[in-house]
């Protein structure tokens, strides 16, 4: 389902869409194609059984990663809305980890 329309927003964004669009810039400003990263699983989830498959890979590395955070009980709740603050935190993350700012 498409997320944009004429007009604006047509849904809010999941926290695991907001995984894959996250590592599809990453491997755009890198090169690198996410496929080919292993992660490390030093942090899991405990709600990693409820992520898509289409986003499990794109999910583990963000939080790897620390570009996405769980939250205090170690869960990264795939379904729910990702916040602005969230968002914006998660893009300056990855543009520290990519180099540019």
């Amino acid at each position: 389902e498409s997320l944009i329309a004429f007009g604006g927003v047509v849904r809010d964004v999941s926290r695991q869409e907001t995984a894959k669009v996250i590592m599809m810039m990453y491997s755009a400003k890198t090169g690198v194609n996410t496929i080919s990263l292993i992660p490390n699983s030093s942090k899991s989830a405990k709600d990693m059984s409820r992520v898509d498959k289409a986003y499990y890979k794109d999910v583990l590395i963000c939080v790897d990663l620390g570009l996405i955070e769980l939250n205090d009980e170690g869960r990264f709740i795939p379904d729910g809305t990702i916040s602005r603050a969230e968002l914006a935190t998660a893009f300056v993350k990855l543009l520290k980890l990519t180099g540019d700012i």
